[in-house]
This record gives C-alpha cells, structure tokens and sequence, in this order.
C-alpha cells in the first residue's frame, strides 16, 4: 500500500458537530437517523481532514507536529503518520464516522453493509422539536418538578404497584384476555402514551436544567418499539454528573408513574369494562416499555448510566469495533488493555445476544397474541 493512494473514506457534511465540552470532547450527529458519536478535539481534526481526495500522505502532512496519531482519548503523543491515518480510517468507517467514496464505495464492502444496516436500524414513526412546548409550560413544568413533589409522586407509584403485586395473578389474568384481536390496538395506543409519559420525564427533567432538547421520537429500531429524547450533547456534558443521571431516571420514572395510574384506573374502574381495560392497557404499556430500559446492553437508560459510571463515552460503538478489530487485525486489537479489552468483548458479545433476544420476544409476542389466537399457520 502506498502513502500516495486516495484514501477511501469521507467525512459526511451533513454531518452537525457541536460546540467541545471543558475536556475538549464533540458531540458528531447525523440528522438523518439518531446515530451519535463523541470525538476528542485531535481525533475530530484528523476526521474532518478525510475529503475523498487527499492520499494519506497529504493528510499526515496537513495534520503536522501539533497533533499526534489519534488515541482513545484523544491527546496527542506523536506525529500522525500515513500508516496511522489509514488505520484511523478504517475504524471511523467501521464506526460509520466516515463514509465510502470512489472504488471503496463502487464495490460491496463490510463497511458499506454496515453502514446500510445501521441507517436502516431505525425507523421513525413519528417525532418533534418540544422546545416551544416546554418555553410554553415552563411554570407548571417547575412546580411540577420541584424535589418535593417528585418524591412524593414517585413514592406514590412505587406504594401503588407493591399494592397492586398483590393482584398480579388476577391482572395476568386479565391480560391475556384482553390483549387478543382489538385489545392488541388498545395496547398499542397505550403503549404509545406510555412512550410519551416516559420520553417526557427527559425532556422535562433537561429543560429544568436548562439543556435544550433537539428533538422526541418514537419508531422502531430493529423492530423493537423505541423511543428517545435528543438533547444538545453539549450543554448536557457540562451538567454535573448527578444531574446527568437525574436527567437518566427521569424517564423511568415517567414510566413508573404512567403504569402506577394505569394500575390505580383498573382497581377503581370496578365493573365498567372499558375503564378497567384502559387501566390494564396502561399499567402493561408502562410496565413493558420500562423494562428494556433498565437492560444496559439494549442501549437504553441503563446504558447512559453505565456510561457515565464508567466514563466511557461511545462504549457500544467502542466495543463493536473492538470485537471486529480482535478478528481483522489481532495485533492492533492487542495493543488494548487487558481490563478494557475485557469490557469490550464482554459488552459486545452481551449486547449482540441481548438486542437478537429481544427482537426474538418482539416476534414470538407478535405470533402469541395476535396470529396464534386468530388461527394462524399450522
């Protein structure tokens, strides 16, 4: 290979790349889905570099002495070499950082079929810029949120579904009666509302810290329901650590409540069977679109979490590329420390299984309670 070749990669510029944080690090995003990344300030410079026209040479050349080869935490240690270049090319295509241009992108690569999976991951069904919302209610929104209150709703909830686990054989019961042909549409809408009680709690939980929220979405990620709040990367970075996490539980939270109501709407819903359907509807959305969140692996709010516990940005995309890395090319996957070298395999490997379980329930909930019921194959 030649330091004069061409190098294959581009940086996209769509692509939005957000002010640093007081470490230096940037928010890089795609409008078009809701992939993100965090870049060191030399790891984001060398990136940008990439044209689709220079040769490696070149920009080894344009970097020059002030900044080194990029690491993975991105300081300079060395001047950026071609050889290093190329080999940070190909992990900005693997993270789908850079994208295929001339011959790479004429032929049908690893990085290509990467690249179409992840765009194609996530399907929105519907979303927004809450912003003039929340300006809008900002008073209620703060008496609302204030500690107090929180904490009293939140015991609340909790008071109400430890209640309510008393009754959990007549409520199973109940559901598998309920979610058959037009019940699985009652659960849907709920499920719907659950989201939107549960994505809230981000929203409003940043908005009282000040941090816009770009936008709320709800679709489909690997055929699993899902939803999420985007809030600006780098006004969140700058909150302190607990209230990062505060922004993190409120979600769940959010969810809890929206079930502990549902529960509370069926217990005194008594005989009237549209009320105590709803109730049922509402207290399963709540439950069921609360639990995958609280699985670290399925990059939910657990995952934030565990990122910030381990302070380890990108730890999903990190451990992919480390995964592939130790069968592409073992000696660099090598040079990784044991104890990260551990937690990337292990997170890859978990996660892979975790998000192929989860799409598997999706379908086998999918068969239990909507073709099965109506006669289905066999």
């Amino acid at each position: 290979m030649s330091d004069d070749e061409t190098v294959r990669g581009v940086f996209p510029a769509r692509f939005r790349v957000g002010d640093p944080d007081p470490a230096g690090r940037s928010e890089v995003s795609d409008p078009e889905s809701p992939r993100r990344w965090v870049l060191g300030r030399n790891e984001l410079s060398v990136a940008r570099r990439f044209d689709g026209a220079r040769s490696y040479a070149e920009i080894a050349a344009a970097v020059g002495p002030a900044v080194a080869g990029p690491t993975g935490n991105g300081e300079a240690r060395h001047r950026l070499s071609p050889d290093a270049a190329r080999r940070f090319e190909t992990r900005l295509l693997r993270l789908g950082l850079l994208e295929p241009c001339g011959e790479a992108a004429r032929g049908v690569n690893w990085q290509r079929l990467r690249a179409w999976c992840r765009t194609r991951a996530t399907i929105e069904f519907a979303g927004g810029d809450p912003t003039r919302l929340l300006d809008r209610l900002d008073g209620p929104l703060r008496t609302l949120t204030a500690r107090s209150v929180v904490l009293l709703v939140a015991l609340g909830a909790v008071l109400t579904l430890a209640a309510l686990g008393t009754r959990a054989g007549m409520i199973l019961d109940e559901l598998r009666d309920a979610l058959v042909g037009a019940g699985l549409l009652g659960f849907l809408a709920a499920f719907v509302a659950s989201a939107l009680f549960h994505e809230g709690g981000h929203a409003v939980a940043c908005h009282r810290y000040g941090v816009p929220v770009d936008r709320v979405g709800i679709g489909l990620r690997w055929f699993i329901p899902f939803a999420w709040t985007r809030p600006d990367q780098t006004a969140w970075q700058r909150l302190p650590v607990s209230a990062r996490v505060v922004t993190v539980v409120a979600g769940p939270l959010g969810g809890l409540v929206f079930a502990a109501l549902g529960g509370l709407v069926w217990y005194l819903g008594h005989d009237v069977d549209g009320v105590r359907a709803a109730g049922l509807y509402m207290l399963a959305a709540g439950t069921v679109g609360m639990a995958p969140t609280l699985v670290p692996v399925l990059e939910g709010d657990a995952y934030l979490l565990l990122e910030l516990w381990l302070r380890r940005p990108n730890l999903r995309s990190r451990s992919f590329d480390h995964l592939v890395t130790t069968f592409t090319d073992p000696r660099r996957a090598g040079r990784t420390g044991g104890g990260k070298r551990v937690l990337y395999l292990s997170f890859a490997s978990v996660s892979a299984l975790g998000s192929v379980a989860a799409t598997c329930l999706v379908f086998w909930a999918a068969y239990r309670f909507s073709i099965e019921p109506a006669g289905g194959p066999g």
